[in-house]
Formats: C-alpha cells, sequence, structure tokens
C-alpha cells in the first residue's frame, strides 16, 4: 500500500446523488407531402420527378430537433398559467445573470413547452460550465414559482488523514526546525481555524477508533505481533499529545506570517513546505473564520453520538465528514494498516458522504449567494500536504 498519497476507500459503492433529467427524446420535423398541381393534363412522359436540393441524409443532419415534452414530466400545470410563466422567466433571468448564461428564447412556443425547453436549454448550460452544479428545480410555494440550483463538492472516497508522526520527527530533527516550525503554523491553521478534528480529542471519531483498536490488542498483547502493535499505539498516543500542546496555544498560529517571510529556502523539500504554507496562509487571508463544515446540511449530518445505539441499515447512513477528514497519529506502520482496515470495513457498506453543498433560490429576493469557492481550494490543499509530509 502505498501511503505517500491521502488514502482511498475501496469497494465503496456510493450510492448516486439524484442528478436532474437528462436530455428530453427528441421529435422529428414533419414535412408535407408533394401534390400534383391541380387542373393538369397528363402526358406521356409522366409526372415529373421531384428531387430534394441536397442529398436526404445531408437535410436530416442539418435538421434541429427540439426536445419532446412527455406525460408526467417535470413541468406541472399550475393554477395560473400567466403567473407561472411570468415567475419562471424573471427566475430565468436572475439565474443566468448569476452564473452569466445565455437562455434560449422560448416564450413563443407556449406553455408549457416554453418552459419544458428552457428547462432543458439551462440546465445543459449549467453542466456545462459551471462546477460543482448538481441540480436544478423549479419550485413553487405560496409566494410563486422559481428556479433553484444545487451545487455540491465532490470528495470522492478519498480518506483527508493529516499525519503529526512526521511533523514530530521534523520537530526532534537538529537541522529541520524551520521546517517544523513553518508547517506547525500550518498545522496550527488546520486545528484552530479550518477545524479539522483532532484525533486525540475524546470526541472525535478518530479517537474511538484508535481506543477500539487498543482494545483488540490488548486482548492479543501476548502475541509478538500484539506487543508490537500496543507498543505502536502507546508511542503514537505520546505524540499526539505533545504535537496537541504545541498546537493548542495559538501563539503558533500568531507568527504564521513571520515564518514565511524569514524561512530560508535550501532545496526541492524547503520550496515545498514554502509553497503549500503560503497557499494556506493565503486562504487564511481570504477566509479568515471559515471551517470546513461550513456548508454541510444540517438534515443529513450524522449524529456520532447515537452511534452505539443506531439500529438502522448501513445502507442508509451517511459517512459524516467529520470521520473522513481528521488529524491521525501516523501514515506508516501496522497501526495505521489496522485504522484504514477497520475505517474501509465501516464506511463501505453506507449510502454516501457527507459533502459540503449550497443551494441558490432565484425568487427575486437573494442576497449575496454562498458558493464552494473556499472548498474548492482548502480540500486540495489539504490533499497535497498529506503528500508533502508523508515524504518528509
Amino acid at each position: 500500500m502505498n501511503y505517500a498519497t491521502p488514502y482511498h476507500i475501496g469497494h465503496f459503492p456510493i450510492t448516486q446523488r439524484a442528478k436532474a433529467t437528462g436530455a428530453i427524446p427528441t421529435v422529428g420535423r414533419i414535412y408535407p407531402f408533394l401534390e400534383a398541381p391541380q387542373g393538369c393534363r397528363g402526358n406521356k412522359e409522366g409526372q415529373k420527378e421531384v428531387r430534394t436540393n441536397r442529398p436526404v441524409t445531408d437535410g436530416f443532419l442539418s435538421c434541429k430537433f427540439l426536445p419532446k415534452q412527455e406525460a408526467g414530466q417535470a413541468v406541472q400545470a399550475y393554477q395560473g398559467t400567466e403567473r407561472t410563466e411570468r415567475d419562471f422567466y424573471n427566475s430565468l433571468s436572475h439565474l443566468a445573470q448569476h452564473y452569466n448564461l445565455h437562455p434560449m428564447h422560448s416564450k413563443s412556443y407556449g406553455y408549457p413547452y416554453n418552459i419544458a425547453l428552457a428547462l432543458d436549454d439551462i440546465q445543459q448550460q449549467l453542466k456545462d460550465k459551471v462546477r460543482n452544479w448538481e441540480q436544478l428545480s423549479f419550485l413553487q410555494d405560496s409566494r410563486g414559482s422559481y428556479l433553484e440550483t444545487t451545487e455540491c463538492y465532490s470528495m470522492g472516497t478519498t480518506l483527508l488523514y493529516i499525519p503529526v508522526a512526521p511533523l514530530f520527527r521534523l520537530l526532534k530533527g537538529p537541522k529541520c526546525k524551520h521546517t517544523a516550525q513553518l508547517l506547525l503554523s500550518v498545522y496550527a491553521y488546520l486545528y484552530h481555524v479550518a477545524a479539522v478534528p483532532y484525533h486525540g480529542n475524546e470526541n472525535s471519531y478518530l479517537y474511538r477508533t484508535y481506543e477500539m483498536l487498543k482494545d483488540w490488542v490488548t486482548d492479543d498483547e501476548e502475541t509478538e505481533e500484539g506487543a508490537e502493535l500496543l507498543q505502536e499505539i502507546e508511542q503514537s498516543v505520546y505524540i499526539g499529545e505533545f504535537i496537541e500542546r504545541k498546537l493548542y496555544s495559538h501563539h503558533n498560529l500568531d507568527r504564521f506570517k513571520h515564518r514565511l517571510d524569514n524561512f530560508k529556502i535550501k532545496g526541492d523539500t524547503d520550496k515545498a513546505c514554502w509553497d503549500i504554507a503560503n497557499n494556506f496562509y493565503q486562504l487564511l487571508l481570504q477566509y479568515p473564520n471559515e471551517t470546513m463544515f461550513r456548508s454541510i446540511p444540517i438534515s443529513i449530518q450524522d449524529d456520532d453520538d447515537d452511534d452505539d445505539d443506531f439500529e438502522e441499515d448501513d445502507s442508509e447512513r451517511i459517512i459524516a465528514m467529520a470521520k473522513y477528514i481528521s488529524f491521525c497519529a501516523d501514515s506508516n506502520g501496522k497501526l495505521f494498516e489496522q485504522l484504514f482496515e477497520s475505517v474501509n470495513l465501516e464506511f463501505q457498506n453506507c449510502a454516501g458522504m457527507q459533502e459540503p453543498t449550497i443551494s441558490k433560490r432565484f425568487d427575486g429576493n437573494e442576497s449575496a449567494y454562498k458558493s464552494l469557492d473556499f472548498e474548492s481550494l482548502l480540500f486540495p490543499l489539504i490533499e497535497e500536504l498529506i503528500c508533502i509530509v508523508n515524504d518528509l
């Protein structure tokens, strides 16, 4: 197993999220029959042969086919057709302006086909041009009809576990003090600002997982492998407590800029560490108060406190973000292999992963919309950080 990269969950049948309806089936254009002019006399040569101006196949390929509205499709004939159309096109205008899109001209086709055409067109534009776009909905409530988009940052099936042991070894090394202190400021940002769970915290998922592994090993400590694992666990606890004491104070976060400005690059490793630290510092300046949980829908949050009494089928469960993004003890050794196997076993039968998701409602009352720009920067940086520290 290669631990130089983030860790992917194997055999993970995540249920696909509901997507907006795809392209509507097309219907061909109807051409009139050729008729002989009335009053024409017959002649010996018969009716003159009629040909198309170009090959028939070329004429077919040059045609533009419009979507066909099928029975029972998404657009419903709400009461008050005129108001529905007015609300729809007003909402469409706001949506197009927000995403810088260009809706097709569909009003002339008549209700409700005009709305079906416009939805099909704008949905395709969203899919092609908007990063993280997930779904388009046409909704109605007591105040009228409106369009709503859903955007989701996909995390894939990656475990973002940030090891602290490499940082501990750097801090203890006589020649890597400045590199260690710079990375300590990065870890402090993730700990204090981004709110990445710490595996040494009793409320964290990985703390309970490590405790479970410790119980298993304690029952089997008479074997050579069990004794070795128990020693590794005890060492990981010591390292975890040591690093958390360093992170707990805001001192390392306060000195982030000073360490960046005074860092001397002596090689490729130093350059990689400075680059990733600088990127995290720029993220801190741009989003000084944002945590990794800021766009998690409350309705699907996993209640970790009820895990022991959870009787529902695993296939209905959603993996909480705090379970697959966290600090961890180390990314090498038998302890991590046991941890990874245990986590993978629990996750592989769940329905999906809790991911950053936002909705935008275009009803004319919108203020400043939220975005997933922060998440699109933070999570790739964490993934890159893991790669760097695992190679130290």
